[in-house]
Parts: structure tokens; C-alpha cells; sequence
């Protein structure tokens, strides 16, 4: 093979591609690699050679070129170095792997000039028969129409830092090259790339073997460049309007419910996106556009390349919430062809802003297939109450520090989200359409800054007069991404001289050192003014301490004041307790002059303040009183995950019952209408989208604010044990049962399962568990698990306690979800503490810290009592002591929040709600 590999060295001599160099000396124009890999058996099987020949210009003079590399084996004899001009050959004087780096040294007896470009070919071999699911690596999945039982795949999987474990290259996001492929096969396998195949012919050399080269590309960095060898199907294929080709790839015996789904969003979401854009993605050497979609039956995470999508299977299964994952994912491939590939991070320390950005406009993309569905708020307002809880602990990390797990690099993510969401809230969002355009136009095919991202967007703001000149965006996103945490706005009305004053502070549970402050843009409104009007609380680096902002006259004394309009900063609000009634008065009284996502906010941070003890549970619970008016769904998906994070605390102590019945008072009514609602409209509830006969968008139905209502109404009835509800869910389950096509509608099975289960005999437990026996839905499996979790008895949870490690039973991304739904069950918490505490040796074979603080997070997210915390941390410094000081700080943090708000504010929550339940006491 090395032999044959030297001819293709000689006969592409003047052809080349792409790597990385060292941004002082050398810049990579192009990359001509040669893989030929072996995954049909003997004694190369899982291994590959491969010829990589780079052209090179050189910045400034040196001696050396310095490329990545590691896990690869590179023949030295074979490396080469030839001045284009001249033709001639440089010789190399030594070369030197630097292994702590990652880095190959080559240096060569003659200097390289100036401006001057150079070819490097080198040979270079490796294996992929590894356990990690990135570089070059190779996998297989069951087919019984295999003679084997198994076929094998091989993909290349770059992001991030992996090119160089593949072939050598200049493996920094810094540096675009454009690349022509030629991959060596079997022809047994089908080969794909990033770009369209040009061409395929028999290997020469090679019996059963094709070559297959892959028309040249447009400037890529290392890690946007793919390719993968393949034995599926295809499932599906069509043209889109602008002659993209769009071919799904599958096992032929995988029927994909949701394959419509994806070639009709494809279509939606293309043009859609151009237009978004506004900038042409460069074709390369080609005419031909396509997009190709590889479907795997397991695969650990979405690859999003240009020209290439690979997933799991499941994502085409029908199940919960499928069809909205669906939706996200195509939308965020078209994202990342511009933001991401077309301009690209100039470094990994700025790639998570181009993240965010992806993030964001992926949820607006998305809600363009559903425009009236109010997706993307629903999603923000999601983002937003897991920033807020995350990054309120006192050891949460800055944006611009270094992540040190997964949970920090989603949270950083997120929540840059979020803060684009608030820049778009300035500024509007044609104006940041604008700055993105002018963005991805100026810097198409290069790299670029965050900084260079604010100075567009600042500028097409200011064009349109649309940000006061003492605002400069670049300083305004530097308070938020070099400080941790977000701010608590302090709002306190003078009602004598008619004043309102607004300072910040870091919202934590506890006093810390130093004075953070954010330049905040406070958007305003009031009961006569319900125009939102705007100003900036600016952050003196001076004197932080200083930072506050007063409004003169901005509403009569007896009025409410409403700050953060529509929710877009991401910030706590903290009233004066006048305002605070006022704002409850109006609540009550006059619900709509509230916008919803306002009304939202509102008891969050009410819920959230009492927790914390910054506001008298007596006012918390007034405005949460007001619910029992209240329909909208933004508002109510808060109230659920406050109210569960209280149940959770509240089903273990003597207060139970009090807390209970107060909100059976709020959820009753609603019950009622929705229970009405179900009988008009049954067998209709999935039907969340209708299509019109003008044109194929997908349309919401006029009731998508009931379908979304309706599950968190039923999910709180039936949990805080409303008996009309708990009957409606035995019929439902019952009727199922006898009747398969009486199916339970999607948004409430879980529930219907959980209560048939909780208040059933063993045989509902054992339905259910045949049911997910047969269900391969991972969506599916997920409610299945959960609902058989909520049984109260100890054999039943065993089981499922017996299943969470066992991969034939419940697979790796499972496992958390159902030591959660046990440890979530009062019967189970102790059942979990035993099962973790015994098997602790076994989970860290398993996993790696990441995972091990996830499955641990499952039970400690539960512990409410001094006793159990103080045994839980002596458990876990006995047992991991490898585990980040940060890791475990943050992660005792979130438990001692709990356990110190049942030692200190769990009377004062009895105390404001007693006077609410007292009439329903027997």
C-alpha cells in the first residue's frame, strides 16, 4: 500500500488542498488528501493509509512548517517538500513530534521565501477502531440481513480538534482551505462527502475496490470538512425549487414516520434561509447543490456539515415532541451553513459565540414553520428558566472562562442565546437582520471576532438610529460575557415626588465579594402608558457600586410600573412591595393589560424571590393566586416548573396537605374546561398543525394555545390528586387497553400511564413494560420509563433500578431520566441512595466524571434534609475525589439551597397559604 500510495505522489504532484499553519510563518491554500480505508475484513480491517498533499504559502521566512497531529503514524521517508516556481525538492534536515502539544516539527536544510508557495506531501496511516465517536473512526450497527449479522460504517468527525487525528493538517479554525477528496474503497460501501462525487472507477490495484473523487470545495476549516462510507439505502430523494439535491439514506427495513417531515421542511426552510441570509453559499467547483442525510440507528450527536447531515434514527420515529426536535434540527443545519461555515470562528476561545448565534436563529428559523405557535418564545422562555436556575449559583462560571464540563459548555451556549434575543429587543429584529447580513457578506469564506460581529450589528443600529451614541455594543457584550451570573434589578418608587429608582446587583442566594454590573437596556411600561419605552442603565467601571438609574414622572402614584417588557433581558426584578400589590391588582383584575410573556416573568421571579427570601411569600403566593384566571400557556409552563420544584420538597413533610390543597383550588377550574375541551375535540389533540390548500407552510390550528394548555393543567391536576382527574386517567388507560386504536392523546400519556400505575394494580406496571419492550422511540421510551418509575411499590422499583445499567434494557441516554423518575418518587428516593451507594464502582467504569455527576445529580436534585446532604458529600469525597473542585462546589450548592430553604422558609410558605386552604380543611 505505501507503494501504491507514492505513485498517487507523483501523479498529483501539482495537485494539493488545505491544512493549518502556524499564523507567523505559513497559511494553507489547499489540501489534496488520499484516504483508501479497509472495513471488509483481514488483516487492515478498522485501518486506513492515507496521502496528503498541502499547498502552502509562506507568510513570513522560516525553516519549519509545524502541523497537528496525534494517533497517527506518518512515514518519514515519504515526506516531502516541493517550491512550486522551481519544481524542486526541499530536503529536510530533521524532523520532531511534539506530543504534548499535538504538534509535528519538519525542519528543512534551505529556508522557504517569502510569498513563495510550496507543496508538502505526506503519507500517513492510522486506525479506527476506537471507543470515542470522533476523527476517522469506524462502527457498525445489527442487520440481520447481513451475513454477519453487522454492517460497518466509517465517518470522519472533525469538531473540534479532531482533523489531526485523522491526517496531518493545520488543525486551527483560523485557517480555510479549500479540499479535494479521493477516497479508496470497497464497493460494497458508498462514499460521501462534503461536496458532490465527480467521478468513481475501479481500483487498479486493489480487487473490489473503487475510487471516488469528490469535486473541490469552498475555504473550509479542518473541522466543517467530513466524509463517511456507507452500506444504506435510500429512502428518500427529491430536487428542491433551486435544483438542490436532497438524498435521506437509511436501512432499508427502517420505516421513518417523520421522512415527509424532513423533505418538507428542507423545502420551507432553503429558500427561507437565503432570503434570511441574504448572502449566496459558494458552490465550490461544482453547479450542484446537495444535501445529504445519513441515518444511523445509533449515533451519539447531530453532525451538521455543509453538504451533510448525520443522525439517529429516532429523530424520524413519530413521538413526543418529535416533530418539534425535527423542525430545530433542519433549521439549525441551514444556520451553520452561514453562521459557521460560510464565516467561521477565527479561534476555538470565539467558536461559542457563533454557538449562540446558531442557537437563536436555529428557534427563529424554526418558528417560521409554525408562525403563529409562538415556538420560539416557548423555547426562549425554556432557555431561559434553566439559565436563571444554573447561573444563580455563587461558583457559576463567566461566559468567557473555560467550561469545564458539558453542562457549563450548553449553559454558555444558552445563554449567549439569550443574550442575542436581548440584543434583538434593542434593536429590532430587520436591523439585526441587517448587521447579520453585513456580517456574513464582509467576512464570507474567512473567519471573524466576536468583536467584529457586535461592530456590524452596532453599526447597522446606528445607521438606523436605533442605539444612543454613548452605547457601544462591543462594551455592552463585555459585562455580560467576563463576569458570571446576571443581574438583579432593585426597583424602589418614591410615591411622594413620583420618582423610580433602579439599581442592580448579582443575583445569588448569597453575599458575595465585589460589585458586578451590567449595561442594561431597561425597557419600561406603565398601567396609562402601555408603550414600551426604553433606557440604559449604564456600569461605571470606576464604581460599579454607583450604577443605578432614576425615572422622573414616569407614571401616577396610584399606577403599576412594569419593567423588562416582554421579557427579553435576562434579569431577576425586584419591586417594592407597593408595586408589587399594584401589579397583583391588576393581575386579578384586569389580566390583559399584562402581556403574557410579562405575566410569565412575573411569577417566576416572584417564586423565585420568596425562595430566596427577597420577597415575603405573602406576596408570592398573591400573585400566584391570580392563576386560577389565567390560560396562557407561556405562563403556565413557569408555574409547572416552580411548583415542582416545591412539590419535590413539600410530598416529604406534615405541610403536604395544606400546600396541596391550595392548588388544587387554583388548577380545579381550569380542569373543568379543559376536561370539555377534550370531549369536544377528541382523537383531535395531536393535530397541532393543519395544512391550507394555498400553499404548503405548515399552519397552527386556532386551538395550538389549548394543546399546549391542556397537558400542564391535566399534568398538576392529577399529581396534586384532583379525584376528576385521576378517574379521567383510569378511563383513558383502561379504554386504550381494550381498544389500541383509542389512543391516549400525546401531551397526556404520561401522565394517564403515571396515574394508572400509581393507583393501579401490578398488571397496569406490566402492561406498560410489554408495551416498552416493543417501543423503540426513544421519545417513547422516555414516558414509558417514567410513568412505570411512579408505581409506589418496592419490586416494581427494583426493577427499574436493575434496568438503569443494563444497555440491553434502557441505552446510555435513558439511564439519567430514569434514576430521576424514581428518585423523584417518595417510595424511591431511599431505593436510589442504596442502588447508587452499592453500585458506585460499577458507574465509574462506565463513565467519565461528566457522566457520574449526571447520574449523581438525579438523586441529589431530591435531598431536602441536613442528614441526608451531610452523608450524600462524605459519600462522594470517599468515592470521587478525582471529580473538579468546581463540579462538586456547584453541585452540593444546588442541594443546600434546598435543604436551607426547608430549615428557614418552609413555615413562612405554610403561613401564606394557610389562610388560602383553611375553608377546604376537613
Amino acid at each position: 500500500m505505501w507503494q501504491l500510495l507514492v505513485v498517487l505522489l507523483v501523479l498529483w504532484l501539482g495537485e494539493m488542498n488545505q491544512v493549518n499553519a502556524l499564523p507567523s510563518h505559513l497559511q494553507p491554500l489547499s489540501y489534496n488528501l488520499t484516504i483508501s480505508t479497509h472495513l471488509n475484513g483481514g488483516p487492515n480491517q478498522n485501518r486506513y493509509v492515507g496521502l496528503v498533499s498541502i499547498r502552502l504559502l509562506v507568510v513570513e521566512e522560516t525553516r519549519q512548517v509545524i502541523l497537528n497531529y496525534r494517533d497517527i503514524s506518518i512515514s518519514v521517508e515519504h515526506t516531502m517538500l516541493i517550491r512550486i516556481s522551481s519544481g524542486l525538492r526541499i530536503g529536510i534536515a530533521f524532523t520532531k513530534s511534539l506530543e504534548a502539544s499535538d504538534e509535528y516539527l519538519i525542519e528543512f536544510k534551505n529556508r522557504l521565501w517569502k510569498d513563495e508557495e510550496y507543496t508538502l506531501h505526506m503519507v500517513f496511516s492510522g486506525n479506527m477502531a476506537k471507543p470515542q465517536r470522533n476523527g476517522y473512526y469506524a462502527s457498525f450497527y445489527k442487520d440481520d440481513n447481513s451475513s454477519i449479522g453487522q454492517k460497518m460504517y466509517s465517518i470522519a468527525q472533525f469538531e473540534r480538534e479532531y482533523a489531526r487525528t485523522a491526517f496531518p493538517c493545520f488543525d486551527e479554525p483560523q485557517f480555510r482551505s479549500k479540499y479535494t477528496l479521493y477516497l479508496a474503497h470497497h464497493s460494497d460501501y458508498l462514499a460521501l462527502s462534503n461536496m458532490p462525487a465527480a467521478e468513481s472507477w475501479k481500483h487498479p490495484a486493489l480487487d473490489g475496490y473503487l475510487w471516488t473523487r469528490f469535486e473541490e470545495s469552498p475555504p473550509l476549516a479542518t473541522h466543517m470538512f467530513t466524509w463517511a462510507l456507507h452500506q444504506l439505502d435510500i429512502l428518500a430523494q427529491t430536487k428542491t425549487d433551486d435544483g438542490t439535491m436532497l438524498t435521506i439514506w437509511g436501512r432499508p427495513q427502517f420505516k421513518p414516520q417523520l421522512i415527509n417531515e424532513v423533505i418538507e421542511h428542507t423545502k420551507l426552510l432553503l429558500p427561507k434561509s437565503e432570503s434570511l441570509f441574504g448572502v449566496p453559499l459558494p458552490l465550490g467547483n461544482t453547479t450542484e447543490r446537495k444535501i445529504d442525510h445519513i441515518v444511523l440507528p445509533q449515533h451519539p450527536k447531530i453532525l451538521y456539515k455543509r453538504g451533510l447531515l448525520v443522525y439517529r434514527e429516532n429523530m424520524l420515529r413519530k413521538g413526543t415532541g418529535q416533530k418539534w426536535n425535527l423542525s430545530e434540527m433542519v433549521a439549525e443545519y441551514f444556520v451553520r451553513q452561514w453562521n459557521g461555515i460560510l464565516v467561521s470562528a477565527s479561534s476555538w476561545a470565539e467558536a461559542w459565540i457563533f454557538d449562540g448565534l446558531t442557537a437563536y436563529l436555529s428557534i427563529q428559523l424554526a418558528n417560521q414553520l409554525m408562525p403563529l405557535s409562538g415556538y420560539n418564545q416557548t423555547r426562549l422562555l425554556d432557555l431561559n428558566l434553566w439559565v436563571k436556575q444554573e447561573d444563580s449559583m455563587a461558583h457559576a462560571v463567566a461566559l468567557k472562562g473555560l467550561p469545564t464540563n458539558k453542562q457549563q459548555e450548553s449553559l454558555r451556549v444558552s445563554k449567549l442565546c439569550l443574550l442575542f434575543n436581548m440584543i434583538n429587543s434593542v434593536i429590532g429584529l430587520k436591523v439585526m437582520e441587517t448587521g447579520l447580513k453585513a456580517f456574513w457578506l464582509k467576512y464570507a469564506n474567512k473567519t471573524a471576532t466576536g468583536m467584529q460581529l457586535w461592530t456590524e450589528l452596532q453599526d447597522a443600529a446606528r445607521r438606523a438610529h436605533l442605539l444612543p451614541r454613548g452605547i457601544d455594543l462591543n462594551h455592552v457584550m463585555d459585562s455580560w460575557l467576563n463576569q458570571q451570573g446576571y443581574p438583579l434589578l432593585v426597583v424602589n418608587r418614591n410615591y411622594e415626588d413620583n420618582t423610580v429608582t433602579i439599581t442592580q446587583q448579582r443575583y445569588t442566594a448569597v453575599t458575595l465579594p465585589g460589585n458586578p454590573c451590567w449595561w442594561i437596556p431597561i425597557t419600561y411600561m406603565t398601567q396609562s402608558d402601555r408603550t414600551p419605552h426604553q433606557e440604559w442603565l449604564s456600569c461605571d467601571d470606576a464604581a460599579p457600586q454607583l450604577s443605578a438609574i432614576t425615572l422622573k414622572n414616569i407614571s401616577r402614584p396610584d399606577e403599576w410600573v412594569l419593567i423588562n417588557v416582554n421579557g427579553s433581558n435576562l434579569q431577576r426584578t425586584l419591586y417594592d412591595l407597593k408595586n408589587w400589590a399594584k401589579l397583583n391588582q391588576i393581575l386579578s383584575t384586569a389580566t390583559e393589560q399584562i402581556p403574557p410573556i410579562n405575566r410569565a416573568h412575573l411569577v417566576d421571579d416572584a417564586l423565585n424571590l420568596a425562595w430566596q427570601g427577597m420577597l415575603p411569600y405573602s406576596v408570592a403566593m398573591g400573585i400566584l393566586g391570580y392563576l386560577s384566571n389565567e390560560t396562557n400557556h407561556y405562563v403556565w409552563q413557569v408555574a409547572i416548573h416552580n411548583l415542582e420544584k416545591l412539590h419535590t420538597i413539600m410530598q416529604t413533610t406534615t405541610g403536604y396537605r395544606i400546600f396541596r390543597t391550595y392548588l388544587r383550588t387554583i388548577v380545579e377550574v381550569h380542569f373543568c374546561t379543559i376536561l370539555k375541551q377534550l370531549e369536544k375535540n377528541a382523537g383531535k389533540l395531536e393535530k397541532k398543525f393543519l395544512r391550507t390548500k394555498e400553499n404548503s407552510s405548515l399552519l397552527p390550528s386556532p386551538d395550538i394555545q389549548m394543546y399546549t394548555f391542556i397537558p400542564i393543567i391535566y399534568r398538576l391536576a392529577c399529581h396534586f390528586q384532583l379525584a376528576a382527574c385521576v378517574k379521567d386517567a383510569a378511563e383513558r388507560f383502561n379504554a386504550a387497553v381494550l381498544d389500541p386504536s383509542k389512543e391516549i392523546p400525546d401531551g397526556l400519556r404520561e401522565t394517564v400511564y403515571c396515574m394508572a400505575v400509581r393507583y393501579g394494580m401490578e398488571l397496569e406496571w406490566l402492561l406498560l413494560r410489554d408495551k416498552y419492550n416493543v417501543t423503540e422511540t426513544i421519545s417513547e421510551r422516555r414516558i414509558l420509563l417514567r410513568a412505570m418509575a411512579c408505581s409506589v411499590d418496592h419490586w416494581a422499583l427494583e426493577k427499574l433500578l436493575q434496568w438503569s445499567f443494563d444497555r440491553g434494557k434502557v441505552s446510555k441516554m435513558l439511564t439519567i431520566d430514569l434514576l430521576s423518575a424514581v428518585a423523584h418518587n417518595s417510595v424511591g428516593f431511599i431505593l436510589v441512595k442504596k442502588y447508587l451507594y452499592n453500585h458506585i464502582d460499577d458507574i465509574k467504569r462506565m463513565y467519565d466524571n461528566d457522566g457520574i455527576l449526571e447520574i449523581l445529580q438525579s438523586f441529589v436534585n431530591v435531598i431536602s434534609t441536613w442528614e441526608d446532604l451531610e452523608d450524600f458529600k462524605d459519600f462522594v469525597q470517599e468515592n470521587l475525589p478525582r471529580i473538579s473542585n468546581y463540579s462538586i462546589t456547584n453541585f452540593f450548592e444546588a442541594a443546600t439551597a434546598k435543604v436551607d430553604w426547608r430549615q428557614y422558609r418552609y413555615y413562612d410558605l405554610l403561613k401564606a397559604i394557610r389562610e388560602f386552604t383553611i375553608a377546604y380543611l376537613g
